[in-house]
């Protein structure tokens, strides 16, 4: 299968950490949720993280991207982030996104895909950070 990288430029993980604790569900059996999510409240929850970048405008080889369709986060408590061994959620084309309920006491790992309106997605982003939940 052929599958086309697209650069991602300044991918960031924004956390807004919280002293007060944290209630929430468990986060690492793979799913998929399609549904765009609302953008994420300026005060997020303790038991979420925030993640924002760049929007992608170029494939890897430099031409412009012309039919991005979207972008998927994948996380979960193991490191590497693989896509056999996370969460997945289609984010759709937001650039920033609030991942909630995740659970106390545990540390999260995230990483990132485009994917063209095609269905080739990209391959995943370096992982960039990781959030524990207090």
């Amino acid at each position: 299968m052929h599958r086309m990288d697209y650069r991602f430029r300044n991918l960031v993980l924004i956390f807004v950490i919280m002293i007060l604790g944290a209630c929430g569900g468990s986060g690492s059996s793979s799913s998929d949720t399609s549904n765009t999510p609302p953008p994420p409240t300026p005060n997020p929850s303790p038991s979420a993280a925030v993640l924002s970048w760049d929007p992608v405008t170029t494939n890897i080889d430099g031409t412009p991207c012309t039919d991005l369709a979207g972008y998927r986060i994948y996380y979960g408590e193991n490191t590497p982030v693989t896509q056999s061994n996370s969460t997945r959620v289609n984010v759709g084309l937001v650039t920033t996104i609030e991942i909630g309920g995740l659970s106390s006491g545990k540390t999260y790992y995230f990483r990132i895909s485009s994917f063209k309106s095609s269905g080739v997605e990209s391959q995943l982003s370096p992982e960039e950070g990781s959030k524990t939940i207090q």
